[in-house]
């Protein structure tokens, strides 16, 4: 919700029905007009939600419970080409490896669609004084039309003068 006034268009997906309320009176107190919300689980409603977009350009934000997204979430990120970039908030990293493994294999038969790749990872603790903290990963998909011409290796950089 607190990214609605810096894009066109924000869909939260919630499982729990009291959330969804709660969050439609929020953007209402904050005139939020560019905000829709879906009650249900998102391996149901997501995949159609994201066919459903006509951009070109889109970023998702998920943030699943501990176990993970659900493996009809991870192929509907794969096979919607104009998903661009993915932030993952993950509770648990260890839990969601199998997530990020998914994002980033390479196509197969069960996974269609370019991969994506981690660009920035941010841990965020959220909950002093215990072991646990919030982990942010930035994906973006990748992008093999502008990879036709490798990258160059950078020169090496000359040493500076020292001032003694």
């Amino acid at each position: 919700m607190s990214l609605a006034k810096s894009v066109k268009k924000v869909i939260g997906i919630e499982l729990c029905q009291e959330a969804v309320e709660d969050a439609k009176v929020n953007a209402r107190i904050n005139g939020l007009s560019n905000i829709e919300f879906r009650c249900g689980k998102a391996e149901d409603i997501f995949p159609s939600v994201l066919n459903s977009i006509v951009s070109r350009n889109v970023t998702a934000i998920v943030d699943p419970p501990r176990a993970g997204l659900h493996s009809k979430v991870i192929l509907a990120i794969r096979r919607a080409e104009h998903l661009k970039r993915l932030v993952y908030v993950a509770c648990n990293a260890k839990a969601a490896m199998n997530n990020f493994t998914d994002l980033c294999r390479a196509p197969s038969n069960r996974v269609k669609g370019a991969p994506f790749r981690p660009v920035r990872a941010m841990a965020v603790d959220l909950f002093p004084q215990t072991m646990h903290c919030e982990l942010l990963i930035l994906f973006e998909r990748v992008d093999y039309s502008s990879s036709a011409d490798p990258p160059k290796p950078a020169e090496p950089s000359k040493p500076e003068p020292s001032a003694d």
